[in-house]
């Protein structure tokens, strides 16, 4: 998680080198903010270095909704075909 091991700045930096277009996150706002506060500001105050979607799932569980995972999952698979570059990210894990 950007900000978590890595200070905030050298994390963008790096995810601007490697080119990623999108940052996928499977872990909300709120719970980033436990780990990473200076990284939740920068979603919330709109300065990450690209877009961010998020799909949050609770650690150590699976999707409640599976037809909106699979619609979110599929949007990044197109995302990629399309070229972009994916930074993916959960915190804890998924069952």
């Amino acid at each position: 998680m950007p900000g978590a091991r890595i200070d905030l700045s050298s994390a963008f930096a790096q995810i601007k080198e490697r080119g990623i277009t999108l940052i996928a996150s499977l872990t909300s706002v709120d719970e980033i903010g436990d780990h990473a506060p200076d990284y939740r500001a920068a979603i919330l105050g709109g300065t990450l270095p690209c877009e961010r979607r998020e799909f949050p799932i609770p650690d150590f569980n699976a999707p409640r909704d599976e037809e909106a995972y699979l619609a979110f999952v599929r949007g990044l698979r197109d995302e990629l075909a399309a070229g972009r570059k994916i930074l993916a990210k959960h915190n804890k894990g998924i069952k």
